[in-house]
């Protein structure tokens, strides 16, 4: 049990970094999908339509 609990804070702090990473890429990549779709949306969607749409 002693080896367990000196491992455990190491491996725990390991896990929250890679976690960490994870989400700062996850918000990442949805960041540039949401903006490349937009971008897409805004470059092919005429403005008549567009406005018919408000």
């Amino acid at each position: 049990t002693y080896v367990n609990y000196s491992i455990s804070p190491l491996y725990f702090n390991f896990i929250l970094i890679k976690i960490k990473m994870i989400t700062k890429v996850c918000k990442f990549m949805s960041y540039e999908l949401i903006n490349s779709i937009l971008s897409f949306r805004w470059s092919w969607v005429p403005t008549s339509s567009l406005f018919s749409q408000f």
